[in-house]
């Protein structure tokens, strides 16, 4: 699942600070884990990122529930057709907030190799 999340972002000594709410690291990490427990999720990796910098991370759970193995940064998840539901609900939430325009030419969007 990726969830866009916009706003201002600080992290600094084990305290997240997102559109001026306060969580400390471990009420960040409950409030991760009982998402995953009422989506019935056994692992979840994230990120936020800040200026096209991952400034925070963690894994959650276990990738591998039959072998009791732990997720970690480096566990690559199949995501086959779901990207476009993810893209579309993206998209939609950009639209929502006023950032992009679903007339809008692609190309502003995309930066070129």
């Amino acid at each position: 699942m990726l969830a866009p999340l916009f706003g201002q972002i600080e992290i600094s000594n084990s305290l997240i600070q997102i559109n001026k709410h306060n969580f400390r690291d471990e009420e960040f990490d409950q409030n991760i884990i009982e998402l995953m427990k009422l989506g019935h999720m056994p692992s979840l990796v994230a990120c936020i990122v800040k200026n096209n910098s991952v400034v925070w991370s963690k894994a959650y759970g276990l990738y591998n529930i039959w072998e009791n193995k732990s997720a970690n940064l480096g566990i690559v998840y199949p995501i086959a057709s779901v990207s476009k539901s993810v893209a579309a609900s993206s998209i939609m939430i950009l639209n929502e907030s006023g950032l992009i325009g679903l007339d809008d030419n692609d190309s502003e969007y995309f930066i070129p190799r």
